[in-house]
Parts: C-alpha cells; structure tokens; sequence
C-alpha cells in the first residue's frame, strides 16, 4: 500500500508543467557546459598547433609569449600608469650588409631618419624585408614592398587603428607585387612594427623576425612561416621523431611570403603590446639570426640602439661566415622623457 502511495505522488508530480520546465532546463543548462568543455579544449589544440592552416591570421596576445625566463614577462601586462607630461621617444638603430652575396636582395625602411623621435600621433614605422634568392627580382620584391608600406603609413591618418594600418598597407603591397611581378614567381619576407606612443604593434610574413628584449631577456613576438612549423607540431603528435623534424631537408622553406598570392599565413598583434622604457625591438633578416645566436644578440642589445647597431655588424663581420647572406637589423629603444 505504501509502494502505491509513493507512485502516485510521483506521477503526480510529474503531471505538473512547471516540473518539466526545469528538467528541460536542467538538459539545456548541460548541452550548453558540454558545448563549452568542448570549444575549450579545441581552442587548446588551437593554440598547442601553432602555425596552422591557410589564411590563418595570429591575433597575438602578448601573454602567450614564451621566454626563455618566464619572470621576465611577469610584468608584461601590468597597466602601469603613466608620468605626466611624458613624451614617448625611440631611438633608432640601423646597420644592412651585403655578405658574400653577389647582390643585396634585403631591405629596410624607417618612417623617421632622425636618431631619436617622438611616437606621439602617428607614430613610428619600421620595416625589414628579404627578398627570396631562390626566385627571380627578389631584391625588386623587398624594395617594392618597403616603399608602398612606407607610403601608405605616411598617407594615413591617426585616427585608424595601428593593427588595421599594418594590415592594409600588407595587403596593398602584396597586390601591387602581383599586378606587377605575377604570381609566385617572385617574393619576399616581412617583419614591420608601427609604434603608436607606447604600443607595440607587429605584422610578419615569412621568416624574418620580430623581438623583445627587456631587463635582458631576448623574446621573438612573431612566428615564423617556414615548414619546420608543420614538422614540430606533427612530432609533438608523435606523427614523426623530433629528429626527424629537425633534420629535415625543407624545413627552412617558406610557407607564406609577399608574392605568393594570397597570403597563407599573417602573423600579428590586434591587441597593443604595452613597452616600459628600456625596452629593444629587433627587426632582423635571417643573415643576423643564422650568424648569431640568441646569447650573442642579446648581450649586445644591452648598449643604446646605434651602438647596438654597430656592434652587430662588427660581430658579423668577425664571424666571417663563408657563405654569409645579406643581413639587416633595425633597433628601436623605448624611452619616455620629460616634454
């Protein structure tokens, strides 16, 4: 009699509406977690692949950042107030060689030729690009492609955003490059910054790279477009050894760069990167990075940006590689001072 009791009250209950208004609402509540569980551990896949697929555009976030100390970027995203009445100046560094190489085929461009200069405003642009040996009037491609950026950095207002900036006037050299060279037949790298009072914002295609040196800490902000990308995240899947990543014969090969259509991969900033003073950003060729190594670079980022400068080509020419590539390096210190 009490078992019947007890099945009543529960049909009963279960008659009521409002009971399954919350069991539906209970299934909704637990379709929506799984959902979330799910998007979230793609994104983590996402984010361990790195690189990736055709037309995929980085939005950097500065916390990804992975230095070779981790205390060094502890402060990175510290909103640290501003002094006022400061000005945001940079001081400007520059040295390009040609090596062993019949012809220079590198290129670099700074939207300021004065040795220091307010960011203020506009701001300030560089630029570093090299241009592909392997394909014909790489040299052409790099020149070209450094011109148009400049042009249309110093024919823009203020009043667009520096991450937008950087990315039209990529997309304007790269279609002016194809009307003029075709397709693939051509082409370059590029590593640029626009550095808008005390934010940092970066564009890159290819290999040429981007860093951060602060309280002497070397980083690279960019990633590189090369296959050795595809070959480190199939032996983190265990597809391949990491011996075999690292040995193989394509690795360096450029998987995106000015002149091969449309663009495979871009990397960039959309969200300002916050400099402290003292800070370096170097934007260099391969000739640098392949002649010197992270030790050496940043024990010589340690000097004012011209001295720097001059240091590296010194180091360079000491090395006396025997098949040195032309080589290029724009420093850019990070000061604030007194108006």
């Amino acid at each position: 009699m009490e078992d019947g009791n007890r099945l009543t009250t529960v049909l009963f209950i279960f008659q009521r509406p409002e009971v399954w208004a919350v069991i539906l609402i209970a299934a909704l509540l637990a379709v929506f977690l799984r959902f979330c569980i799910y998007r979230r551990r793609k994104l983590a896949k996402e984010q361990d692949g790195k690189g990736g697929e055709k037309g995929e555009v980085f939005e950097g976030d500065p916390s990804l950042l992975k230095p070779q100390d981790p205390a060094a970027y502890r402060d990175t995203e510290m909103q640290m107030p501003e002094q006022e009445h400061s000005e945001h100046l940079l001081y400007m560094g520059k040295t390009q060689g040609i090596g062993k190489r019949a012809d220079q085929q590198d290129h670099m461009v700074l939207s300021e030729e004065k040795a220091s200069a307010s960011t203020d405003g506009k701001g300030i642009f560089a630029l570093v690009a090299d241009g592909m040996g392997g394909l014909t009037d790489g040299g052409k491609v790099s020149q070209m492609t450094g011109e148009i950026m400049l042009a249309t950095f110093m024919s823009q207002k203020q009043s667009i955003s520096a991450d937008q900036l950087l990315l039209s006037m990529l997309y304007k050299a790269n279609s002016e490059i194809k009307k003029h060279f075709g397709v693939r037949r051509s082409g370059s790298t590029m590593a640029a910054v626009i550095v808008r009072g005390y934010d940092l914002y970066w564009a890159a295609v290819g290999d040429s790279r981007i860093c951060l040196w602060r309280k002497g800490q070397l980083v690279q902000v960019n990633r590189e477009h090369i296959y050795g990308e595809k070959l480190d995240r199939q032996a983190r899947k265990g597809e391949i050894s990491r011996e075999q990543a690292q040995s193989h014969p394509q690795r360096g090969a450029l998987t995106s760069f000015i002149g091969m259509g449309d663009i495979g991969q871009i990397d960039r900033n959309i969200r300002p990167f916050r400099l402290l003073p003292g800070d370096r950003i170097l934007l260099m060729t391969d000739g640098v990075f392949r002649t010197l190594n992270d030790l050496e670079i940043s024990e010589i980022l340690k000097q004012p940006a011209m001295a720097a400068a001059e240091a590296l080509e010194r180091m360079i020419r000491v090395k006396d590689r025997q098949n040195q590539d032309n080589y290029t390096a724009v420093i850019l210190e990070y000061r604030e001072g007194e108006r």
